[in-house]
């Protein structure tokens, strides 16, 4: 599937037997999928790597908006990954830093001096043992 000159591209549904998806209209983050991943990525901490996932921040005057139950179901799904992965032994998960940045472009895209800083101070703690 190609992608779009931003690096998106048109979301195709597939289903995966070995996973208990939950789908939503309008909303396409299953928790099957946050489960499996942390569990990869465990994997991988057990072989010695350490791994860092960050919530990218998004622009402070676009948070929380959209359709309630979406923004609902967005809040559960953020409790449930930070629950889960606080459980795990090896992933380190950081929610994402307010950001008062000026020249923020859009939604999405953090300004490069400030998120860069934000995963330098990521890297820069001391690992979980």
């Amino acid at each position: 599937m190609p992608y779009a000159l931003d690096g998106s591209r048109t979301p195709r549904l597939v289903l995966d037997p070995d996973l208990n998806l939950e789908v939503y209209p309008g909303y396409s983050l299953w928790a099957a999928y946050l489960s499996r991943d942390l569990e990869r990525l465990e994997r991988l901490g057990e072989r010695g790597v350490r791994i860092i996932v960050y919530e990218s921040p998004i622009a402070p005057q676009t948070h929380l908006t959209g359709p309630p139950a979406d923004i609902k179901l967005a809040e559960r799904r953020r409790a449930d990954f930070f629950g889960e992965c606080a459980t795990t032994r090896y992933v380190e998960c950081s929610a994402a830093p307010t950001l008062l940045a000026p020249g923020w472009m859009d939604c999405c895209h953090a300004p490069g001096v400030p998120l860069g800083e934000f995963i330098a101070g990521l890297i820069a703690k001391e690992p979980r043992k």
